[in-house]
């Protein structure tokens, strides 16, 4: 009896044994294991609701939670307070000595604070969206190709001009905007060779707006981002013509100018005077960096005339940067056409990051 209860313990000890060794070697559960990233978000001054950046960007967030079922345990979401000195700094710091792996700065103001923090915190992975102002190994780029949307806009907007005219208009603080200019230039003159281009670089828009009309540009493109003032100015100039008039139309670059949403200007105007918008899908862009931290690889590329930065640059190709129309397409054939070699390369254009 004695003998028996002897080879029942040892047989007991030795199941236990075995399931214990079994176990370390067994696959962990992607669920436990993904609980263990913890990320963080910071967005730009406005927070969700804005119809901007911050909007684009959390529905990329939701959708990427959750398809990797990501605990809101495991994220962090703060907004920027431009009134405090300091804030994207502070936020960011804060973030990076509590241990999140992953921080995301939503917006280009961020890359003061988060080129200095990742030099203090080098094994923490940072992320700036719409920027190309960092070069470090442990900050991930996500910009948008700018000359490839401007390109495409300019020959839409030379095709669809009546009166063979395509105008530009932005602040004269903007550093991108004699690029823009010249890309926009080319764009338009390789769809229709006589397109006249006409530019005005203003801080004041309803001053200047008004003058781009009188030169007869039906066709304007504008990066002015602090207010509604160009458009509105358009929409109102439109409504004054009589029914039958050429009416301008104006387009622009989302999400940087929330205002050229149709939800946001739909019940506004009489005519919506909108024709196109250059689309950066910062959704895409906050979906595949978190994506890419839960399966621990990264978005390394190098980036084209950004010297030291890596990460990714969205196009037509990758499906990051899009143009969207409102209402029919003048010559959508031709256009798509072109639109077609620009995605794939056949017209070759200088990679320039937003």
């Amino acid at each position: 009896m004695a003998n028996l209860k002897f080879f029942k313990a040892l047989l007991i000890s030795i199941v236990i044994s075995f399931a214990i060794t079994l176990n370390l070697f067994l696959p962990i559960n992607s669920s436990h294991a993904d609980s263990k990233i913890r990320i963080a978000i910071v967005y730009d001054s406005g927070g969700k609701g804005d119809a901007g950046i911050n909007d684009l960007t959390y529905v990329g967030l939701t959708r990427v939670m959750k398809k990797l079922n990501i605990s809101s345990f495991d994220l962090k979401e703060q907004i920027f307070d431009p009134n405090t000195a300091g804030d994207r700094f502070t936020r960011v710091r804060f973030l990076a000595r509590n241990g999140y792996q992953l921080i995301i700065g939503v917006g280009a103001g961020f890359a003061p604070a988060i080129n200095q923090i990742a030099m203090e915190y080098p094994k923490t992975q940072f992320a700036i969206i719409d920027s190309e102002q960092v070069a470090m190994a442990n900050v991930t780029a996500l910009s948008f190709d700018r000359n490839q949307g401007l390109f495409v806009a300019g020959a839409a907007l030379a095709l669809a001009s009546k009166s063979g005219k395509v105008c530009f208009f932005a602040d004269t603080k903007n550093s991108f905007s004699k690029s823009d200019i010249a890309m926009l230039g080319k764009g338009a003159t390789y769809a229709k060779a006589n397109t006249q281009i006409i530019s005005k670089l203003s801080d004041e828009p309803k001053l200047t707006v008004p003058e781009l009309l009188k030169q007869g540009c039906d066709q304007i493109f504008s990066t002015w981002d602090a207010d509604d003032q160009v458009i509105r100015t358009i929409a109102t100039a439109n409504d004054s013509l009589p029914k039958n008039a050429v009416k301008t139309k104006v387009s622009g670059i989302l999400p940087d100018q929330f205002f050229l949403n149709i939800s946001a200007i739909s019940n506004t105007y009489k005519n919506n005077p909108r024709y196109l918008t250059i689309k950066k899908r910062t959704d895409i862009a906050v979906e595949q960096v978190i994506t890419s931290a839960y399966q621990e690889r990264s978005m390394n590329e190098i980036l084209p005339g950004a010297p030291g930065v890596y990460g990714k640059r969205y196009n037509l190709s990758n499906g990051g940067l899009q143009i969207e129309y409102v209402g029919p397409i003048t010559n959508s054939a031709r256009l798509s056409t072109i639109t077609s070699a620009v995605r794939t390369g056949k017209i070759k254009l200088d990679s320039t990051g937003s």
